[in-house]
């Protein structure tokens, strides 16, 4: 798999073993966050800070392994 692109940049086998490793525990997360919000006990605007502080944190471990050219 060396040398495979997943968006700009080449990625290692490790590294799309992890890849793959970060979405199965996103997939978790957010049946977990969805079970919470299901309950509507629990504060709507704290889990939704939250969600989107967890998207942003897999955004940007994503993209450690992508490693695009633009901007950079």
């Amino acid at each position: 798999m060396e040398n495979e692109h997943i968006g700009s940049g080449p990625i290692s086998e490790e590294e799309a073993r992890i890849g793959i490793q970060m979405k199965a525990q996103a997939q978790k997360l957010h049946r977990l966050i969805a079970e919470l919000e299901a309950l509507g006990e629990s504060d709507q605007r704290a889990i939704t800070l939250a969600k989107t502080n967890l998207q942003q944190g897999f955004m940007w471990l994503n993209r450690s392994i992508v490693k695009p050219e633009i901007f950079w």
